[in-house]
Formats: C-alpha cells, structure tokens, sequence
C-alpha cells in the first residue's frame, strides 16, 4: 500500500499502520463476560470496556 500511495502522492517517505480487527463475532453477552473476568483478575473496569472498543466518552458517560 505504501508503493500505492508513493506512485499517487510522489511522496517518498509514506508510512502507514495496519490496525487490526478480530474477525471472529463475538456477542454481546460474551463481551460482558469479558469484562466481568477481566474485573475479578483485577483490571480496572475503564481499561476493560477499552479493550472491547469502547471510547473515551463512552466510559466516562457509562461511569457517571
């Protein structure tokens, strides 16, 4: 992709970052589950609700 977007640009230097998705669908109830051992094992719940997608204001709105 890089290549691409030199030839498109004429940028020389391109840097890109692939940011992966888990492809697997994963429902709600097992996302809650997630959370909930994520909590017993200790993690605080805001960096679990991250973890599963969650944004900023979301977790602030949800903590409220």
């Amino acid at each position: 992709m890089s290549f691409a977007v030199q030839i498109e640009t004429g940028e020389k230097n391109v840097s890109l970052i692939t940011e992966w998705e888990d492809a697997a669908s994963v429902s709600l109830r097992e996302r809650l589950e997630n959370i909930l051992l994520k909590k017993k094992i200790g993690l605080p719940v805001d960096r679990a609700l991250e973890e599963i997608g969650y944004g900023e204001d979301e977790i602030r709105m949800m903590s409220e």
